[in-house]
């Protein structure tokens, strides 16, 4: 029942409190509190209507047993507001929380003894402080089953962070801490080292978006080597640089640490960070990303030595290393050994059509690959050429992402040859491609007949109305629905209202047309949702 209106929720029981109707929710496990005093409403008779404040005043009065999970946000807050009675709460998660809001929240938390699970996000245009964050973690205190604990986009001051870890070090049974992008300095990276030191079952640790330098990591590199059940770590967008990759290699060595998952993106290690952390990483590390790190080949050299022994190796991200075609030389001898990999993504790396060349080579023999990205390269209709060629042999290859290549008609031609025989693949991303008219025109019939094909992005490659006609006419024959992404390609009114036309259910297309750039991401999960078009500027959807 996941974010339905309370009103649809299971069976409730109505009596008198205090002039004000109260209810008992029996059958609820999930509730969403999202602007919910309407739906509220609907079980108070036309005759006994009470203001907003009433709803409030009285809301913490309610009793709920049987909820386990609840999820609120800024709209499920009013003056006053306290939680009601969740004897057996197991998740609380809290969005777009703002000063006054978190101080409310943290108050009600012992009304929540069974709290295993606590997410807070905080609004961007909050002007909360360390005070609020001080109320919190002496809240904390009281939530003795606590196994994860999220806080998101809240500064941090170093009173309010040691106020926090010294509350998380109180929570026993703590596996998760995620302290993403709340101005974690060298100071306060010392309070939570202390934190992970206490958190003996702690099994996943991010930090990523914080302002880490190596003098601050070294406490929290001695802090890891004790947590010997931690798989999952997350310092994406800190400042480590190669020392601190030295410092953590240094302690998954002296755990030692079997990590599942590393992500480093962001730190610039360089090739000398990335020699000593390949070879300390677990041979059962399953998920790897070390973008924007300034590898170069030499670095992905050091990665490849290492990288073969990572034999359950699922996610590998390299994106933005300047790695070129020698750089993607040593890493696919090293990929035919890991056969595994699901995601690849190689995006910014300056490949060429020789890299795309040496990268098909070892493609076919990756057997689970469903995920492949190497936006930005430059590979041109020639490296297309060779893409082109073994994709059919990747037989579980579901999205791939080709924008900004340069691939023009030409490349277009020669993938439109092998999209009919790529059975699963579900969304390809052509965005930045200047196929042109003639691009379209080899595509379209070979999209028609792709049997899997979900969703195709098109946007800015110069399409114009013939380009969009000849696209939106070879999709209509075909007997699939299909998501059709077409912003920024000068289409004039005309299409605009054809495309009207073509809205869900009616037909087996439906056009997208953004105005905002679409995310370069293939890994990103895309949900359109349904839409309208208006013909103004070049086929807005809003």
């Amino acid at each position: 029942f996941h974010r339905l209106p309370l009103k649809y929720m299971g069976s409730a029981k109505r009596r008198r409190f205090s002039g004000v109707e109260s209810l008992v929710f029996m059958s609820c496990h999930e509730v969403f509190l999202s602007n919910v005093w309407s739906e509220v409403f609907s079980f108070i008779s036309d005759k006994e209507r009470i203001k907003f404040s009433s709803v409030c005043r009285y809301w913490e009065s309610l009793i709920v047993p049987d909820v386990t999970e609840l999820f609120v946000t800024h709209a499920s807050f009013n003056k006053g507001f306290r939680l009601p009675r969740f004897h057996h709460l197991h998740a609380l998660k809290g969005q777009a929380m703002e000063a006054e809001e978190l101080t409310l929240l943290a108050s009600s938390l012992a009304a929540c003894p069974q709290l295993q699970r606590l997410h807070l996000t905080v609004s961007p245009k909050s002007e909360l402080g360390g005070f609020e964050v001080s109320q919190l973690a002496s809240a904390l205190v009281h939530c003795s089953e606590l196994q994860a604990f999220s806080l998101i986009d809240c500064p941090l001051d170093f009173d309010s962070c040691r106020d926090l870890a010294t509350a998380l070090t109180s929570c026993t049974k703590m596996e998760r801490i995620e302290l993403r992008n709340v101005g974690i300095n060298d100071d306060c990276a010392s309070l939570v080292a202390t934190a992970c030191f206490q958190c003996h079952k702690l099994e996943v640790l991010d930090l990523g978006g914080n302002d880490i330098t190596v003098d601050g990591f070294q406490s929290v590199a001695i802090a890891l080597s004790s947590a010997r059940e931690l798989r999952h770590i997350n310092l994406e967008g800190n400042e480590l640089g190669s020392e601190g990759a030295q410092h953590l290699a240094l302690a998954m060595v002296a755990g030692p640490l079997e990590l599942r998952t590393l992500n480093l993106a962001g730190n610039g290690i360089g090739p000398v960070g990335c020699s000593h952390l390949a070879p300390a990483l677990s041979p059962l590390v399953q998920q790897l990303v070390l973008s924007r790190n300034a590898l170069g080949a030499e670095g992905v050299r050091h990665l490849s030595i290492s990288l073969a022994a990572y034999r359950d190796l699922r996610i590998l991200t390299l994106n933005s290393n300047s790695m070129g075609s020698h750089g993607a030389t040593y890493l696919c001898q090293a990929l035919q050994h890991c056969t595994r990999v699901e995601c690849l993504s190689l995006d910014d790396n300056e490949l060429g059509s020789d890299g795309l060349s040496v990268l098909s080579g070892v493609l076919p023999s990756l057997s689970r690959l469903s995920h492949l990205s190497v936006t930005f390269n430059s590979i041109g209709p020639v490296g297309m050429t060779h893409l082109a060629g073994v994709m059919p042999q990747c037989l579980q290859l579901s999205s791939v992402n080709l924008t900004w290549n340069d691939i023009g008609p030409e490349g277009a031609k020669k993938l439109a040859n092998c999209l009919p025989l790529c059975s699963k693949l579900k969304t390809l991303y052509l965005n930045r491609n200047e196929l042109g008219v003639a691009g379209a025109r080899v595509l379209a019939p070979a999209v028609a007949n792709c049997p899997s094909l979900h969703h195709l992005f098109l946007e800015n490659n110069d399409l114009g109305d013939q380009g969009a006609s000849v696209v939106l006419n070879a999709l209509q024959r075909a007997d699939r629905r299909l998501f059709l992404h077409l912003g920024h390609n000068r289409i004039g009114e005309s299409i605009a209202k054809s495309i009207s036309a073509l809205r869900y259910p009616s037909t087996c297309v439906r056009a997208v047309a953004n105005q905002s750039r679409s995310r370069v991401n293939s890994f990103e999960g895309l949900h359109p949702t349904p839409v309208h078009v208006s013909p103004q500027s070049s086929c807005t959807i809003q």
